[in-house]
């Protein structure tokens, strides 16, 4: 396809910069845009007059202003400024040293929240990129920002996925892992889905528009992680709070009390008075504690910050230090995300020798993309230059666990999970597999395949199990450290993982998890 690329932006400008309220904008009906055709520049200024451009710039984080306010605004800073004023109107400057207290405390605050939020502010899972786009019948190309709902764009190998759509012909790969942390490619087709912050890692598709700006999925999802959830305050610092409501509650009537004692029954002049009750009071305060109690927890946060840890709420320092359980993935978290080919293991040495199995295994991984840590592990021990010459390719999905290619003259070949490949007649190889599993290894299986799997999908009549392929994770080298320090601090770590749980059990064995026999 041939492109007209320019830096063409929208006609007008200004309409461009319009942010309008997701509640208050006119709704647009949903327009079936013809792929050849596009929106013309009257659908283009009516969308983004209303709000449908690609473009989301509110932050839902809290203003500085109002980090300032609630900082500020506290029942422990009313009752030193009550007691300052007192010392104020009698004209006692001299002792208002105790105010640095509450400055310091409500400074601590105020950095630390900032902080925060400038750094929830730059989470970003959208970069600005250019989008072959068509608008009255000619494809330009245009910034990210400057679509708008319904546009008919083009996405294809290495584009980021800009806004949510509907793919209107072709066919692509495309990597979520941003979205959902996982990293194996999922085929999609016309009338599929596309969910803005994936990848497209192989092929290419004209698509629709269908959710853009502060709609689209990727949006959604950083406005969640952004947001300011009103999360429970600490149990230490809810103590302290209501030890300091509690005194300050008491000291009205004992001030009072005081100031009497001090100026009707001592003679002291008001002056006098007001100071060695204000005194009294200050010394019945635990501003000390408090103070050490922000200090501790800023130093706490600023720990965690130097190891990229993101902190939205200084609180949250003394909940991470309550928590009991903590889940883990194994790919990624126990093991290191890379894998080696360790060896295969012959399944039918009559019909499939060494060398057959090799040879498929070259032409198989030379004509398979490897998308994902096992595809690149396979491919780096057996990808050779292969003269066989795909006929057909069904790419590896999270839901099927397996791939296969169709070769013009060799026939069908399946490599995947055994459970998933074999189905019912998994029982044919659970003695085979079962040792290996046990030793921590990944199993796969590669198979020849006796029908079409394009039109028949999987028929387990057709499979002929080749050979075994076991794969190995490498432990993380300070994997078996850190579950160690967190059985000294009480902490019971769980493994949630989709491999064999064979597999994972020994791989949390070697990892030091206790109790990871028991899955």
């Amino acid at each position: 396809m041939n492109w007209k690329k320019n830096s063409k932006s929208l006609e007008n400008q200004e309409a461009g910069k319009v942010n309008v309220d997701t509640e208050e904008r006119r709704e647009i009906a949903v327009l079936e845009t013809e792929p050849g055709c596009g929106l013309d520049a009257e659908e283009v200024r009516l969308r983004v007059e209303n709000g449908y451009v690609n473009r989301s710039d509110s932050s839902p984080t809290k203003s500085v202003g109002d980090i300032i306010k609630s900082n500020t605004f506290t029942f422990f800073n009313l009752v030193f400024v009550v007691l300052g004023g007192c010392l104020i109107a009698v004209g006692s400057y001299t002792n208002l040293l105790f105010l640095v207290i509450a400055a310091a405390n409500t400074f601590i605050g105020i950095f630390q929240e900032v902080r925060s939020k400038r750094a929830v502010d730059r989470l970003t899972l959208l970069a600005e990129q250019k989008i072959h786009c068509i608008r009255d019948g000619e494809w330009e190309e245009i910034p990210s920002s400057e679509l708008v709902r319904d546009d008919i764009v083009e996405f294809d190998n290495g584009s980021q996925i800009c806004a949510d759509a509907v793919i209107c012909s072709g066919q692509v790969t495309v990597n979520e892992s941003l979205l959902t942390g996982e990293t194996d490619a999922i085929l999609k087709q016309a009338g599929d889905e596309l969910k803005s912050g994936s990848f497209v890692n192989g092929g290419r598709c004209v698509a629709r528009l269908s959710h853009v700006g502060s709609d689209s999925y990727a949006s959604r999802l950083a406005r969640e992680a952004k947001s300011d959830v009103k999360l429970a305050k600490s149990e230490m610092m809810r103590s302290l709070d209501r030890l300091i409501r509690v005194i300050g509650i008491l000291l009205v009537p004992v001030g009072i009390c005081l100031f009497i004692n001090q100026h009707q029954m001592l003679g002291l002049p008001v002056k006098g008075a007001v100071e060695a009750t204000v005194a009294a009071l200050i010394g019945m305060i635990p501003e000390g504690l408090y103070l050490l109690t922000s200090i501790a927890i800023a130093v706490g946060v600023l720990r965690l910050s130097r190891r990229k840890v993101l902190v939205r709420d200084m609180n949250c320092v003394e909940i991470l230090a309550r928590v009991d359980t903590l889940c883990v993935d194994k790919t990624g978290t126990i093991t290191e995300p890379g894998m080696d080919v360790d060896r295969f293991i012959l399944l039918d040495e009559e019909n499939f020798p060494e060398e057959a199995v090799t040879e498929m295994l070259a032409a198989f991984y030379d004509n398979m993309d490897a998308d994902n840590d096992t595809g690149r592990a396979m491919a780096e021990r057996f990808r050779q230059d292969s003269d066989w010459e795909a006929a057909d390719i069904v790419p590896f999905t999270s839901d099927t666990k397996w791939s296969g290619i169709t070769f013009e003259e060799h026939g069908s070949f399946l490599i995947g999970a055994p459970e998933f490949i074999m189905g019912s007649r998994l029982k044919e190889l659970k003695k085979k597999i079962r040792p290996w599993a046990e030793q921590g290894m990944r199993v796969l299986l590669a198979a020849a395949y006796d029908g079409n799997l394009k039109e028949d999908g999987l028929q387990e009549a057709c499979i002929r199990p080749m050979a075994l392929i076991l794969i190995t994770n490498r432990l993380r080298g300070e994997a078996a450290e850190t579950f160690r320090y967190f059985k000294e601090q009480g902490v019971s770590v769980r493994v949630i993982s989709g491999d064999n749980p064979s597999t994972v059990s020994e791989v949390a064995r070697q990892a030091g998890i206790e109790g990871a026999e028991l899955y």
